[in-house]
């Protein structure tokens, strides 16, 4: 077996692969590349905030058929309020990443390719980790079909194979009312997957159809949750020209969560002492059943180069689901660019708004706070402060209902054909009726929030 390797790969990944996939009298390549960038950003919003986390089962005295009540379990508590990783203070961490990709050849028809990446997991661990997010075999059965079976990307938006390379994007950060639309939590999927791509005329049509699952460890609301997304499939499909892209993208998944359980035992304690449930209490509890809950996911975005330096792309994604862990959004935006020499200028505007289906899950649980049945129930500390707990869990789900408009100018050097500097300011500003807060930072802002952001992109 030979093996010949390009760039830096260690001799000791040579072996290794060289172990894992025996491919006895036949050569294969190793390549070896990757990507990554060193972001800056700030903001305005306050350094810290005091929030009313509602810990297990909540931060108050529940009241029992005897006597008294059980001990309070816990109260205000402070953090450091962020939007998409933008802070008081200047910070490196939050967005900047860096991935290694290794593409095993082993003949014209089959490949296996595996990406590792390191960057800050708001959603998840809130640490900086190293993750496998690719790691397939492909087989190429032509020049117009191809299948994936492994962990890969799961193609929902328009750079989504490029989601992470921030050299091949126009912006510091993709706008986030479309690319946070999910939490930022599943990129990736397991499952397989196949590709269908040819000529229609002047046209290129490409298509993937894929099924799979997913399973991820949130870091929601200062406690661990975990999720399992399953039986998800979707199919996109796009096609371009030299001067017009449309794409489309549907999905529907299957998940199961273990988050809010503590406000479904405070439903039960409520209906207990109460004497039997009510309307209220029922209602709220298909919210909380996230059980079996369906999530559909719809994309489209259009581009269109206007001339050979002005680009324009308009790109909107919404998602669907009846459950607590996934909220119900809608979310555009729109962006210009033109092109000089090395520079690249882009403005952009966005928006996002919650869904009727969000509206409604914030409905049931203000309705049953306000009934009689839990006020009873809910007596605070010492009796003080009764209904403190609940006032806290509205806060929290009022932070869904955040509608939000923004504008941002993002600019580009080209220092070197894979190295770019870029610099992005963005204002954020709450809609009329949104109550003044943020969907993405869960914090009340009755004004703009400016963003800041500084970054140096590279591939090698």
């Amino acid at each position: 077996m030979v093996c010949r390797i390009r760039k830096n790969f260690t001799a000791l990944s040579c072996l290794l692969l060289s172990i894992l996939i025996p491919v006895q009298s036949q050569a294969f390549e190793i390549i070896t590349n990757g990507f990554g960038t060193i972001c800056a950003s700030k903001s305005d919003i306050s350094k810290s905030s005091a929030i009313n986390v509602p810990y297990y089962p909540f931060a108050t005295q529940i009241r029992t058929s005897g006597a008294g009540g059980v001990p309070p379990f816990a109260a205000a508590t402070y953090y450091r309020p962020t939007y998409v990783g933008a802070e008081r203070r200047w910070n490196f961490l939050p967005n900047s990443k860096l991935a290694l990709q290794f593409t095993s050849l082993f003949d014209d028809k089959f490949k296996a390719v595996m990406q590792l990446i390191g960057r800050w997991e708001t959603m998840t661990t809130d640490h900086y980790t190293a993750k496998m997010d690719w790691a397939y075999v492909q087989y190429n059965h032509n020049n117009n079909i191809d299948a994936l079976f492994g962990r890969f990307r799961v193609p929902a938006f328009y750079y989504s194979d490029y989601l992470d390379v921030n050299n091949a994007q126009p912006w510091v950060a993709p706008p986030d009312e479309v690319y946070f639309i999910v939490g930022g939590a599943f990129r990736n999927m397991d499952g397989v997957k196949a590709r269908y791509s040819n000529y229609i005329g002047n046209w290129n049509f490409n298509s993937q159809a894929y099924f799979g699952s997913m399973e991820e460890r949130l870091f929601i609301a200062f406690s661990d949750v975990g999720v399992k997304v399953r039986d998800t499939a979707g199919i996109t499909a796009q096609i371009d020209n030299d001067i017009l892209t449309f794409r489309g993208s549907v999905m529907r998944s299957i998940y199961d969560t273990n988050l809010y359980s503590p406000i479904l035992a405070l439903v039960s304690a409520a209906d207990a002492y109460g004497g039997g449930s009510t309307a209220a209490s029922r209602n709220l509890r298909k919210v909380l059943q996230d059980k079996d809950q369906g999530i559909i996911y719809v994309g489209l975005a259009a581009a269109a180069n206007i001339t050979d330096d002005l680009t324009l792309l308009v790109e909107r994604a919404s998602i669907l689901s009846p459950g607590i862990i996934s909220t119900a959004r809608v979310g555009w935006y729109s962006s210009l660019s033109y092109s000089m020499d090395k520079f690249a200028y882009t403005f952009t505007t966005g928006f996002s708004r919650p869904l009727a289906t969000e509206v409604r899950k914030f409905e049931a649980m203000k309705n049953f706070i306000n009934t009689s049945q839990y006020q009873n129930l809910d007596f605070g500390v010492g009796g003080v402060g009764a209904g403190q707990a609940g006032a806290a869990l509205v806060e929290a789900f009022r932070s869904y209902l955040g509608t939000q408009r923004s504008y941002a100018i993002d600019v580009r050097y080209d220092v070197l054909p894979s190295l770019a500097l870029k610099g992005g300011i963005k204002l954020v500003t709450p809609s009329k009726g949104s109550g003044a807060r943020y969907i993405l930072n869960r914090l009340p802002v009755y004004k703009g929030i400016w963003v800041y952001r500084l970054s140096i992109d590279f591939v090698f």
